[in-house]
C-alpha cells in the first residue's frame, strides 16, 4: 500500500512542480530606502533577485511630497527591469497616500501601465498595481 502511495505521489509531482513554476514570484521592494540608487544599483538588486527565482518587484512607494526621489527611483527601477527582462509594478503605500492623491496615482499608473517592464495580473489584463496600508 505504501509503495502505491509513493508511486502515485511521484507520478503527480512533475505536474505539481510545473504548476508552481508557472506562477510568478514577486518581492516587496521599499523604494523609500533607495534615495540615491542608480540604474546600475537597481540592476544589481534585480540580478540577485533573479538568481534566487524572483520574477519581479512590487515597488512600494510614497508620494513625492514625502519622498521627493520617488519619481526618479520609479523611472530607474522600470529602466533596469526592462533591460534585464524583469517585471515590476507599483504598490502605493497608503500610510502616506490618500484619496486626495487620486489624480497623482492616475498619472503614475498612466505613465507606467504600458511600459515593457510592467507586470500584468494575467497575460491579457490591466496592469498590476497594489495598495498597501
Amino acid at each position: 500500500m505504501a509503495k502505491r502511495l509513493v508511486a502515485a505521489l511521484l507520478a503527480v509531482m512533475p505536474w505539481a512542480v510545473e504548476s508552481q513554476a508557472e506562477k510568478p514570484v514577486y518581492a516587496h521592494f521599499i523604494v523609500g530606502i533607495v534615495e540615491n540608487y542608480s540604474v546600475e544599483d537597481w540592476k544589481a538588486d534585480i540580478t540577485q533577485a533573479k538568481a534566487i527565482g524572483i520574477d519581479g518587484f512590487a515597488l512600494n512607494c510614497a508620494p513625492e511630497r514625502i519622498d521627493s526621489y520617488t519619481p526618479k527611483q520609479l523611472a530607474n527601477a522600470y529602466q533596469a527591469a526592462e533591460e534585464l527582462d524583469f517585471k515590476v509594478f507599483i504598490s502605493f503605500d497608503f500610510a502616506y497616500w490618500s484619496t486626495g492623491d487620486t489624480p497623482a496615482i492616475i498619472d503614475i499608473v498612466g505613465n507606467y501601465s504600458s511600459h515593457p517592464a510592467q507586470a500584468y495580473y494575467r497575460y491579457i489584463s490591466p496592469p498590476l498595481i497594489t495598495f498597501f496600508q
